[in-house]
């Protein structure tokens, strides 16, 4: 019995002895810090450390002059082991950047290759881990380069002063369009309660361009007819081209006709610059029904700049399918005009539906021209032709045939 405990001992004290010690850094209450193995890391409870530096001897430190003990990972201890018997040579420094490559130590291996520059200034391929770019007999970094360049570093982008600035503009419209989406969430609750009164008020009262999208979103997704025609007042009130063209397509595209008909009464209210044009492509859609409407809007407006282009879209070709019973079928996407008014037929092969080109007279097309011009040539497309080249002429000054 005495001799198995005896053996039992040895061994566990053999256990001991062969134990690896511990690698940390022991961060001093000074400021400073030492980087070793820890030769009595069972001590409890701790009075002293006895370092072992990795550029060898001993230390003893007592335990009231550390702050901190951070235990270190195996390869940082591998890292400053080799770290202490390397030499202080470019060849050497560039070894242990690529063996802390291969670890991972993307910190140490940076400090290696800024060693390796400072021994050899020339050094290409330390020169091109750290990010320098050859420019003449130059090396530069990417930040100097852009600096070169007038640019500046706006998160991972390098721009331009010009750019940084509409950016900047970007985001503070994106921030205030989050802004604006959070107060009409509130004011459109506000509007089914006591407090509708005051939400439209506020909502009345917005000149914020920034307020354009947040307002066109709200209006897409809004049922309550009351509710949309109040978005669609605040939109033409901010007036921006995103608002004027909303309001423009709702006046000739939406099915409410009560809700066209306000829009277009907000637009000949506003007589918005860029709806003229919005009105113009109108004319040339392949529904019969929308041409006429984008007609209605250019009567609206007043400005004699529709006039040709109502005078064009007099008459227009709308492709028809016909089923074999005869009823009217969906309009094809096709669309054209016949400056005389004539039109055509095709049919498709076969015994399947028939495909018939009709051409129309738009009468909200001649009722625009009629207010616009105070002239009536009804579907004459030529007569209004001739009397628009000839006006057009009459109006464009004299030549001055005075020579000197």
């Amino acid at each position: 019995m005495l001799r198995f405990l005896t053996l039992s001992l040895l061994a566990m004290g053999m256990a001991w002895a062969a134990s690896p010690t511990q690698a940390d850094i022991f961060k001093l209450k000074s400021g400073g810090e030492i980087r070793g193995e820890l030769a009595n890391a069972e001590e409890s409870p701790r009075e002293k450390y006895i370092v072992r530096p990795y550029a060898g001897g001993e230390l003893t430190l007592p335990a009231a002059v550390v702050s901190q003990v951070v235990h270190q990972r195996s390869v940082d201890v591998e890292y400053e082991k080799a770290k202490v018997k390397m030499a202080d040579t470019a060849e050497e420094h560039w070894k242990m950047a690529e063996w802390c490559r291969d670890k991972k130590l993307d910190g140490n291996r940076e400090t290696h290759l800024q060693r390796i520059i400072e021994l050899e200034p020339d050094h290409a391929a330390a020169r091109l881990r750290l990010g320098y770019t050859r420019v003449g007999e130059r090396w530069l970094t990417l930040e100097e380069r852009m600096k070169e360049e007038g640019k500046i570093k706006h998160g991972n982008r390098w721009v331009l002063a010009q750019e940084l600035e509409l950016i900047k503009q970007r985001e503070a419209d994106k921030k205030s369009q989050g802004d604006w989406h959070a107060k009409l969430s509130l004011w459109r609750k506000w509007l089914d309660g006591d407090k509708a009164g005051a939400a439209r008020r506020e909502i009345l009262d917005i000149h914020d361009k920034a307020a354009d999208d947040p307002l066109i979103t709200k209006l897409k997704r809004e049922k309550d007819p009351r509710v949309r025609e109040l978005y669609a007042e605040a939109l033409s009130n901010i007036g921006t081209p995103a608002a004027v063209k909303t309001i423009v397509e709702y006046s000739i595209g939406d099915p409410n006709r009560s809700f066209r008909e306000f829009c277009r009464d907000l637009i000949e209210k506003h007589k918005p610059a860029g709806a003229l044009p919005l009105f113009v492509k109108g004319l040339s859609d392949k529904d019969n029904a929308v041409v006429n409407r984008a007609a209605r809007g250019l009567g609206r407006l007043g400005d004699q700049a529709a006039v040709r282009p109502l005078i064009d879209a007099l008459v227009t070709k709308h492709k028809y399918i016909i089923n074999q019973g005869g009823g009217a079928g969906s309009i094809s996407p096709t669309f054209s005009r016949d400056a005389n008014g004539n039109g055509g037929a095709g049919l498709s092969s076969g015994g399947g539906p028939k495909i018939v080109i009709r051409s129309l007279h738009n009468d909200e097309v001649l009722a625009a021209l009629v207010k616009l011009t105070g002239q009536d040539f009804d579907f004459d497309v030529n007569g209004w032709k001739s009397w628009f080249a000839a006006n057009k002429q009459e109006k464009q000054p004299a030549a001055n045939a005075r020579r000197d």
